[in-house]
């Protein structure tokens, strides 16, 4: 007996709506409309469905009025970001360990933590308030 094995419960609660897939918010109203123009979201509503963004291995920011990077953690596979000439201040990629390149030229951040990225081979951080950054941990850098 199927039923008796809960199966039809959880094929309902799907259908309707009450199990959905995981989402990433994204408050930056920039950063997701560029997900939308590159057709990895399609609303403008503050968040996208998180197993899009394990896709994502390139994003080139350059040049937008970006302030806020939250959701980047999520793009688990990203090992390229270009930042430069944005507005940002705070910028943490330490859970994207897949990094290879990190550009965020011209902005406003003050700290950043690539400890984690292990393997990183490029970052350029000109024009920032940086005044110190351990790169010990970043041997192909």
């Amino acid at each position: 007996d199927l039923s008796s094995k809960n199966i039809f419960p959880t094929i309902k609660s799907n259908l309707l709506g009450i199990n959905p897939e995981p989402k990433t918010l994204i408050p930056d109203p920039v950063f997701e409309q560029y997900l939308i123009d590159n057709s990895i979201d399609d609303v403008l509503d503050g968040q996208v469905t998180t197993s899009l963004l394990a896709e994502i291995t390139i994003l080139i920011l350059d040049d937008l009025n970006i302030t806020d990077l939250t959701g980047i953690k999520d793009f688990v596979n990203l090992d390229n970001l270009w930042l430069q000439n944005t507005n940002l201040t705070l910028l943490n990629v330490s859970q994207n360990t897949a990094l290879k390149f990190l550009y965020f030229d011209n902005n406003s951040v003050s700290v950043i933590n690539v400890s984690s990225l292990a393997n990183l081979e490029k970052l350029s951080f000109k024009n920032n308030n940086i005044q110190t950054i351990n790169v010990s941990n970043n041997s192909d850098l």
